[in-house]
């Protein structure tokens, strides 16, 4: 009875292990004749979303308005105030003048002035009184002449008084002329005349500086001080700028376009300003209408103005930009990766009830991660991602994974 037992046993063992073996058997041949034959793909569907297409660049910041100061003459630099990367503020006193030499010429040119004036006053009264001896003596030689001829037409002359008329006629002759000569013309009395108005400017200007030396210079804006070309007990001249200053109240980040990227800036856009780990907003303010050349190439300079101005920021510091470019709302997208080639053109791997359909595409704008659907897929379709080398048109499909949409 026993034996018959473990007999019975023995025989349920063997048919178990044989349906354990059947059904491995079985998954195995399924998985040979059927699972194969189905590929296995990530996929995203076609959705409605934004793209944004940037443009990263290096630039730098700069000021955007900057202050130069002349001396008004040659002047003696009596006190300096300040020093080079001094920080200062609109109204401050930065240099003051010694103004004895600039008095001395305001005196020298007033002197000048004076004595033109009165040389040509001089040159107007003596041709007045000139004219005046000129017309008298001719009115002398029409008496004389009268006389003379009253005598001849007289049959009995006396000659002793036509002797002296014809005398005194040659005396007025000869103070005619010599008042006429004496008489100045229009181009010398107006050559007097510039002389005496270029005094005047000169009195003008003297005067300008004496008042601009007692001024000083005196910062118009607030900024820092870039260059200072003076020393105190120095001459200042007025061919070179004594001081710069950059100002600081409306700092702009200065950058280069090349030709990849000038087509695609304009002035208005948005961007991103990173200074180190800080960022900022701002938007396009310029860009050049010419080209400058750095080093072998030819750039276009822009510039980028915050939104909001740093309270602390160091003029010459580099900045990161992230330009925005283009905006596009509401289009349809898909990942870049959905995208395959073929001589043909641009397509995707649409897959319609399990099986993969090659429909060709137009493809629009990108971004980093997506790129816009022009034409050939639609809302909603399911497109694969991957690229395994069995996935062809026809095929089975299976989705492993459903990609993220953006």
């Amino acid at each position: 009875m026993a034996k018959e037992k473990k007999t019975k046993k023995r025989v349920r063992l063997i048919v178990t292990l044989a349906i354990i073996v059947a059904l491995i058997g079985g998954s195995v041949v399924y998985n040979i004749f059927f699972m194969d034959k189905t590929t296995h793909v990530t996929a995203a569907t076609v959705t409605k979303g934004d793209i944004d297409q940037f443009v990263t660049l290096t630039g730098t910041v700069k000021t955007s308005k900057t202050g130069t100061y002349f001396a008004p003459a040659q002047v003696k630099v009596e006190k300096l105030n300040v020093k080079k990367g001094d920080v200062v503020k609109a109204g401050d006193l930065l240099i003051e003048y010694d103004l004895d030499d600039l008095k001395k010429s305001y005196n020298e040119a007033v002197l000048q002035y004076n004595n033109a004036k009165l040389a040509y006053e001089d040159a107007l009264r003596e041709n007045e009184e000139n004219n005046a001896k000129a017309l008298n003596a001719q009115k002398q030689i029409d008496w004389t002449r009268d006389e003379i001829n009253g005598l001849n037409a007289l049959s009995a002359s006396d000659s002793n008084k036509l002797s002296e008329l014809q005398g005194d006629l040659a005396t007025y002759k000869s103070q005619k002329e010599t008042a006429t000569n004496s008489i100045l013309s229009a181009e010398k009395l107006e050559q007097y005349k510039n002389t005496m108005n270029l005094n005047s400017i000169a009195v003008n200007a003297a005067k300008k500086y004496l008042d601009e030396g007692k001024s000083g210079i005196v910062a118009g804006i607030t900024g820092v001080i870039t260059q200072l070309n003076v020393e105190e007990g120095a001459t200042a001249s007025p061919a070179a700028a004594c001081i710069v200053i950059d100002s600081l109240e409306n700092p702009v980040i200065s950058f280069s376009l090349g030709k990849y990227d000038v087509n695609s800036v304009e002035v208005g856009q948005t961007a991103t300003i990173k200074i180190g780990d800080t960022e900022y907003t701002g938007k396009v303010s310029r860009i050049d209408s010419t080209t400058t050349q750095e080093g072998t190439s030819s750039v276009v300079k822009a510039e980028v103005s915050f939104d909001k101005v740093p309270e602390s920021i160091v003029l010459g510091i580099e900045a990161d930009l992230t330009i925005l470019v283009s905006h596009k709302a509401g289009i349809l997208t898909l990942p870049l990766e959905a995208e395959k080639t073929d001589r043909d053109g641009s397509y995707c791997m649409v897959i319609e009830n399990g099986i993969a359909k090659k429909v060709y595409i137009k493809i629009g704008s990108s971004s980093e991660t997506q790129m816009e659907i022009l034409s050939g897929v639609q809302e909603g379709d399911v497109v694969a991602t991957s690229s395994p080398t069995t996935l062809e048109e026809g095929v089975m499909v299976t989705v492993d994974k459903q990609a993220a949409t953006y």
